[in-house]
């Protein structure tokens, strides 16, 4: 009764704050959050096919238009784009699951990438920050650029001075010093053991962890069911359900979202009829 009543209570808060966020108002600019993803292999999604190093914006309507940035044309074939991060003015930090060498940067799949107006530049080189060579950066939220300050998580067990992390934990670097801020099995239990976090987004604040997985999870007295192409968020202690990919059309054989980021955007439109008419990161 007592953990029923609390996921309750999770529930309404979560629902407080994706209402707030959204902020409805008809016929006036508003305010929401849009999810910006990447899947970890070529699929095709509505008709439109999409390239692992591809984005995809995700609408509040259903809609999911291919979001055209010079990743697609910057980075090799073969190049899958595993960890983003949206920051104001466009700039985007990425992470691919290789190594590669384009537009005068050579990257490793454990380094940090900024796409700034065209140009790349590496802002985390994860060799130099402790990481092995063996590591490879699959889930990303940056905070901010300068001071420098990063949550990550790897795709299998690494060694950082001295440190084991898991491919389930998150982890905090300030430039500095690598710390666990929350471990796979506090996030997931049981599930912890086979399930890889792979994408990620991290409020601070309110203590909350948004995150993808690369393996279907069942449910269990802490946790929703979610599959790899489905967000779930740590919240209270429980895992539950952000975003529904199949829910939301996005359905393709395999799916997995394996790198995301949340944009605020303001709108221009009438919500209750879906109805978008026009976006901007800046004004409606």
């Amino acid at each position: 009764m007592v953990e029923t009543k609390l996921r309750n209570r999770v529930s309404r808060v979560l629902v407080a704050v994706v209402v707030a966020a959204a902020g409805v108002v008809d016929g006036e600019a508003t305010e929401m959050w849009h999810i910006i993803t990447s899947a970890d292999a070529a699929t095709v999604i509505g008709g439109t096919p999409i390239s692992d190093r591809g984005l995809l914006l995700i609408g509040r309507d259903g809609d999911h238009p291919l979001v055209r940035t010079p990743l697609e044309a910057i980075l090799p074939r073969g190049v899958d784009v595993d960890a983003l991060t949206m920051l104001d003015g466009g700039r985007l930090v990425f992470s691919t699951d290789v190594s590669f060498e384009s537009a005068g940067v050579a990257a490793d799949d454990e380094d940090l990438v900024l796409l700034d107006a065209g140009a790349l530049s590496l802002v985390l080189d994860g060799s130099a920050a402790g990481l092995p060579p063996s590591a490879d950066i699959d889930a990303a939220h940056v905070v901010s650029l300068a001071p420098l300050d990063v949550y990550y998580s790897v795709d299998a067990p690494v060694e950082v001075g001295g440190a084991v992390f898991a491919d389930d934990d998150i982890v905090r670097f300030d430039g500095q010093t690598h710390t666990l801020v929350r471990s796979g099995s506090s996030l997931l239990g049981d599930e912890a053991l086979r399930a890889d976090l792979d994408a990620l987004v991290v409020d601070p604040v309110n203590n909350h962890f948004i995150f993808s997985l690369d393996v279907a999870i069942e449910s269990g007295p802490t946790r929703t069911a979610a599959d790899a192409g489905d967000l779930v968020v740590w919240s209270y202690g429980f895992v539950l359900m952000f975003f529904d990919a199949s829910a939301a059309g996005l359905t393709a054989p395999g799916l997995d979202l394996d790198a995301f980021s949340l944009e605020r955007a303001l709108f221009a439109d009438d919500f209750e009829t879906g109805n978008t008419s026009a976006w901007s990161t800046t004004s409606p």
